[in-house]
């Protein structure tokens, strides 16, 4: 019920994450389907309280997401706090007007672990 923007981050549950994997996961085995994309957003710890219980799913490539926008020792920062378990892959954002310097490829993936994908907005 709350809209998003005016200082407000939101959250979800490892619960809400799983039951959207598992319907996509069934859409993927029942279509046969190529496997697919969940990329779940994270840029503060409390975003994902429970992200140790987020399971896997048959054909559902799940990316946890360094989102967020600043400098990028602020960025790189938040990306080495959030400890992406290996059980998922990585993924990286950068904001082409919202951060302070735009990052350049080669600083993003020289990041440890190296992004698995990199997204631009």
């Amino acid at each position: 019920g709350q809209a998003p923007g005016n200082g407000r981050i939101g959250s979800s549950s490892a619960a809400s994450i799983n039951t959207v994997a598992a319907y996509l996961s069934g859409l993927i085995t029942a279509h046969r389907l190529p496997d697919k994309l969940l990329i779940i957003h994270q840029f503060t710890t409390p975003m994902l309280p429970d992200r140790d219980q987020i399971t896997t799913h048959p054909g559902v490539e799940q990316t946890l997401h360094a989102d967020g926008e600043g400098t990028p020792a602020g960025k790189v920062a938040v990306y080495h706090q959030l400890a992406f378990p290996t059980r998922f892959h990585t993924g990286f954002k950068l904001f082409y007007t919202q951060d302070t310097r735009l990052m350049s490829p080669g600083e993003v993936m020289a990041l440890t672990p190296r992004p698995d994908i990199i997204t631009y907005q």
